[in-house]
């Protein structure tokens, strides 16, 4: 009986699509903002990936509302700046960890 009064007291929100899809976006960005703060290019690599599928997924839906997000453009203006300033800092790049390196540099592909 307890498990249907602590069902009964849990209140459901109801979000749009566009809602959810937003905030999954808005959770990726705020991640790879976050690794980029501590150049743990590792970590934006993998967020930036999870963010495309994100992005894919949502593709239909971002075609009904009136096409990409305005904070999703600025994260890939402001990734695409990050990279090219840290790709010219060569003592930046020599103090990465190898595997840092690695996940920097494809993410100038």
């Amino acid at each position: 009986m307890s498990d249907d009064s602590d069902s009964e007291d849990e209140v459901r929100v109801v979000k749009s699509a566009k809602t959810r899809a937003w905030e999954t976006f808005r959770a990726h960005i705020s991640a790879i903002r976050s690794a980029l703060k501590s150049d743990d290019w590792v970590r934006v690599q993998s967020e930036f990936d999870d963010l495309l599928k994100a992005v894919a997924k949502a593709k239909k839906l971002i075609e009904e509302h009136g096409g990409v997000p305005r904070f999703y453009v600025r994260l890939l203006c402001d990734l695409e700046d990050e990279v090219t300033a840290t790709l010219k800092d060569k003592q930046k790049l020599k103090k990465m960890s190898p595997k840092n390196g690695r996940a920097m540099k494809r993410m100038k592909l």
